[in-house]
């Protein structure tokens, strides 16, 4: 929906507060936004520097909030980072965002989501294991991190029911 290309200043701040009243955008999801109701580049680079200097827009808040979501959804870090590019944050940001958590702590969020969804080892096979790999490659786990999460999540099920060994368990 195109207004009219010769948006005012005043109502192209007005149209960016009422979008980041809704919720949290990044700058340049904001930027598209109002070059899309018909802002000229030139103003709307202006309210973006305007809005950003006032901390009414922050990419760093996103980049926060994204981060939350990502750990309450569970979701690894290339999920993560293709949330926030989608998001058209800056790539050292993202760097940033993705290298705060340690790769301990995604291992450890996706042995979480492991013990949520496969809780005991009941007829674990080879089959079981590709599955848990998809299932964590779904959500956004490297090979590795899902290697190392799956090993962790067998040495936990091994501890609640000792008797059961699991294949690949030897070291």
């Amino acid at each position: 929906m195109r207004l009219t290309p010769e948006l005012t200043l005043a109502r192209l701040k007005g149209h960016a507060a009422a979008y980041l009243a809704g919720r949290e955008m990044s700058a340049e999801e904001l930027r598209q936004k109002l070059l899309h109701l018909g802002g000229e580049p030139d103003r709307v680079e202006l309210v973006l520097e305007e809005f950003r200097e006032r901390g009414w827009q922050d990419d760093r808040r996103v980049l926060a909030l994204q981060q939350r979501i990502a750990e309450r959804k569970g979701w690894g870090p290339l999920r993560l980072r293709q949330q926030l590019q989608g998001k058209g944050l800056a790539p050292e940001l993202i760097a940033e965002g993705i290298q705060l958590q340690g790769t301990e702590d995604w291992i450890e969020r996706g042995v979480s989501l492991l013990l949520t969804r496969f809780p005991s080892a009941r007829s674990h096979d080879e089959r079981a294991d590709a599955k848990m790999m998809r299932f964590l490659a779904y959500r956004g786990y490297a090979q590795g991190q899902a290697l190392q999460a799956m090993k962790q999540w067998k040495l936990l099920v091994a501890e609640q029911d000792p008797d059961k060994a699991l294949p690949g368990d030897q070291g």
